[in-house]
């Protein structure tokens, strides 16, 4: 095998070595008590960030009716109306 062989042989393995290691690494944090609860912490986290929903309130939808304006070209409408 030539250099830039053997150099690409080198990327291959280090690249498979590293996938397999997160891979491992992953699978034994989600089993463990620590990656449960640092999964619970970041969905806390998340959550926290959405906008509160009060279902009691109504919703801020406007519905626009463009029915009316004439259409343009392959009855698209027009910036102008």
């Amino acid at each position: 095998m030539n250099d830039s062989t053997k150099t690409i042989v080198k990327y291959v393995l280090v690249g498979i070595t590293i996938t397999v290691l997160s891979i491992i690494t992953e699978l034994a944090l989600e089993q463990s008590e620590a990656g449960h609860r640092t999964e619970s912490l970041t969905y806390e986290l998340l959550q926290g960030q959405l906008s509160s929903f009060n279902p009691n309130e109504p919703l801020p939808v406007v519905v626009v009716d463009i029915c009316q304006l004439r259409g343009g070209k392959d009855d698209a409408t027009s910036r102008e109306s």
